[in-house]
């Protein structure tokens, strides 16, 4: 009997928690689908739509970014011919990205702590409105995060299989995640560090050939490749000093803790101080708990698998690195939150695990932490599913679909626009959309030629202005020019059109 009331609760503890879940990864799926395009988005696309025409990235086009993510874009934006519904089929292939990286993650959590901890890891994970808010956005970051996580999954694997293929995959993968985007950079190092150490501490330079030999090899590709493109020099210069100089730039910044403020409706989806708000303060206390007990369970438990503990030790940098970095950022947007997002909710799941084999042997208190638990997870469930269908209802796509259908009728397919309009080509290869704001360098705008130069030139026929932002920031020869040159289009006054 007791074996049958065992199964009888297993069956609907099971079935709560596939509900829940299923409840929850359609909240999270349909607010990434529908939640308006940010302006990041439309300036990949752009940056994949300028690839397929022909554009070279670094040289034709300014980009902080080796295109390994615009080239994945291209055939996703290409098979609807560059319209709207181009970026409605790129959110699809960011979902199928983001569903691959919770799958993923779970595998990851599941070899190292066990099913129990893997199942926690996943929920709260989606509890997170950062991860929500940016986890299937059109953006490279979303794509090395997948590849540093399928990396460290490999990196496991290889370790505790001692297989030397294992090992250059795994470090051909970091090593792509980190050319994919180099906000990987403290997880990469923190990687490399810890393996280079357990490999000669081991005296296996072997392993530490094999791994080193697969995050070379796909450095050297990269290399190669830019340099027959004779775009070598300016690839390194675009994507590693301008990158760092651009961000030092940034006029409108954001400082570290911005986004933790309650009232922001988009992140949360709720108004007020809503119970995700709420989750977002714990979880990095619950964190920081999960770290320390990963770090008492190496010191007390001398004798465990030492192969287990490698990878332990490589997460627990690698948190702590990319935790530290984030004061060191002159701008911390919410993208920064990707590398740790994960990390989180990991080591929050380590802790709260943890929690309950302490209390097992006290009935009564462990009952009552695990009827905590499940009042809390049921109201996390209701909470975050109705912020995540709240933002993809009321701050839908749906009001920007007419305007960017506008434009696109009043410009022809081949005519250039300067800064950028999305799927329309370009006259200056300076295409990021600081192109009117304060503030940058003036080594970098000295490389190209004068913005007036461009705009006679190519016959530029159509300027984007911003009438909050970017008027008040157009040197006075340009605002001139465009006044002589160009009229205000009646209905959007942001498109300017020669005349």
């Amino acid at each position: 009997m007791k074996k049958i009331a065992d199964n009888i609760r297993l069956i609907l503890i099971s079935s709560i928690v596939v509900v829940a879940f299923l409840f929850l990864i359609i909240s999270v799926f349909r607010s990434g689908y529908f939640y308006m395009f940010d302006q990041d988005e439309f300036l990949h696309s752009q940056i994949a739509y300028l690839i397929f025409k022909g554009y070279k990235p670094f040289i034709n086009v300014y980009t902080s970014w080796i295109p390994i993510f615009h080239w994945l874009l291209v055939p996703v934006l290409a098979i609807n011919d560059f319209s709207f519904n181009s970026l409605l089929a790129a959110r699809i292939f960011m979902i199928a990205l983001f569903a691959i990286r919770i799958l993923l993650g779970f595998l990851l959590v599941n070899k190292l702590f066990g099913r129990k901890v893997s199942i926690l890891f996943v929920f709260l994970f989606l509890f997170d409105p950062f991860t929500v808010f940016t986890a299937m956005q059109i953006r490279p970051d979303n794509l090395m995060i997948t590849l540093f996580t399928l990396g460290l999954l490999i990196l496991t694997y290889a370790i505790f299989n001692s297989s030397r293929l294992l090992l250059f995959y795994s470090g051909f993968i970091l090593a792509l995640s980190i050319l994919t985007c180099l906000k990987i950079v403290p997880g990469i190092s923190a990687v490399t560090i810890i393996f280079l150490i357990y490999a000669f501490s081991r005296r296996n330079f072997a392993k530490g050939i094999a791994f080193f030999s697969g995050m070379f090899f796909a450095i050297f590709v990269a290399v190669a490749y830019f340099g027959l493109q004779n775009s070598l020099f300016q690839m390194m210069q675009q994507v590693i000093l301008d990158a760092a100089t651009l961000h030092k730039s940034i006029y409108n910044w954001t400082g570290l803790g911005y986004f933790y403020a309650p009232g922001n409706d988009n992140l949360y989806g709720l108004s007020g101080k809503p119970l995700n708000w709420v989750y977002v303060w714990i979880l990095p206390i619950l964190a920081f708990m999960g770290v320390f007990q990963v770090i008492q369970k190496f010191f007390t438990e001398p004798d465990s698998n030492h192969k287990q503990k490698i990878i332990f030790i490589i997460l627990t940098t690698a948190f702590i690195f990319h935790w530290l970095s984030l004061f060191f950022y002159h701008s911390v947007f919410l993208q920064y939150y990707i590398p740790i997002s994960w990390f989180y909710a990991l080591f929050s799941a380590v802790i709260i695990s943890h929690f309950d084999k302490l209390i097992q042997k006290f009935v009564a208190v462990n009952l009552f932490y695990r009827i905590s638990l499940f009042i809390l997870g049921t109201s996390l469930v209701i909470a975050s599913t109705a912020a995540n269908n709240r933002r993809a209802t009321v701050f839908s796509y749906e009001w920007q679909y007419p305007i960017v259908s506008s434009r696109w009728a009043k410009i022809p397919k081949d005519s250039y626009v300067f800064p950028f309009m999305i799927f329309r080509p370009i006259a200056d290869p300076f295409l990021p959309l600081f192109s009117f704001t304060p503030g940058l360098p003036t080594s970098i705008i000295n490389r190209y030629p004068p913005l007036l130069k461009t705009l006679k030139n190519y016959n530029v026929s159509y300027v984007f202005i911003s009438e909050h932002i970017s008027y008040y920031y157009i040197i006075p020869e340009i605002k001139a020019y465009i006044g002589e040159n160009f009229a205000q289009d009646q209905q959007d006054k942001e498109l300017w059109i020669r005349r």
